[in-house]
């Protein structure tokens, strides 16, 4: 049942029904204040609600620039420490090849030596001549010459005797060849003497002098490849750029 507060009656008074509460104006005006400050902070809480989201979406942007920021600057650290190591590998692979070729050099250097003894002894066993053939080589230097004389171990002096018309052929203006023995001369060995000076044509003398030849031919044919090797790798990270 609708309950009635008050009912209308003819003429400018009210008639208010019995029990029924009686509101004042003024507490009417607070009523219609609180009224509108509940609207009025409804909207500022959607006010507030809207710039919350947009503040949000802002901070959102900032950290996913930054992120995106740290991202690359991650990436270029990584790619300058890529190339770091890069640089750093083939400085040492560099140095190792110098080590390498070096150590070619030396181990190269001797055993050829001593193969070529090897080869030279054995040939000596087999023929005597052999040291001839040797000595004839060493006075091609002295060809222009008029007087030689031949020191030898006296083990080898009949070779040389034996072997004289040969020898002189050499010569362009040769006036004598002679043939002598001497105690000082290794065997398989030879002095030569000219109206010039003397030439030691032992074989101690010629395996060192042949062994510093050999080393600056090992030292020309190694820096070759070295400088070959480098040319390589410059031509390679031209390609990679």
């Amino acid at each position: 049942m609708k309950k009635t507060f008050f009912t209308l009656l003819q003429g400018t008074k009210v008639k208010v029904a019995p029990e029924t509460k009686i509101i004042h104006a003024d507490e009417i005006s607070t009523l219609l204040e609180a009224s509108e400050i509940v609207d009025r902070i409804k909207g500022e809480g959607d006010a507030l609600k809207q710039q919350i989201q947009q503040e949000c979406e802002q901070i959102r942007k900032k950290v996913a620039a930054e992120a995106e920021q740290i991202k690359k600057q991650a990436y270029a650290e990584g790619f300058k420490q890529g190339q770091d190591a890069w640089v750093k590998a083939v400085a040492k692979l560099e140095e190792q090849t110098q080590r390498v070729h070096s150590e070619l050099k030396e181990m190269v250097i001797p055993v050829a030596l001593q193969a070529a003894k090897k080869i030279v002894g054995r040939e000596m066993t087999l023929s005597k001549d052999t040291i001839v053939d040797i000595i004839a080589n060493n006075l091609r230097a002295v060809a222009t010459h008029k007087r030689i004389v031949l020191y030898v171990n006296k083990n080898d002096y009949d070779v040389f005797e034996a072997n004289k018309p040969r020898l002189k052929e050499l010569f362009e203006r040769l006036e004598s060849l002679v043939v002598q023995e001497r105690n000082d001369v290794q065997p398989n060995g030879c002095i030569i003497e000219t109206e010039a000076g003397i030439i030691n044509a032992q074989l101690d003398n010629q395996w060192e002098m042949l062994q510093k030849a050999f080393e600056s031919v090992m030292k020309s044919k190694l820096d070759a490849i070295a400088v070959a090797d480098d040319e390589e790798e410059d031509e390679e990270e031209e390609d990679e750029e």
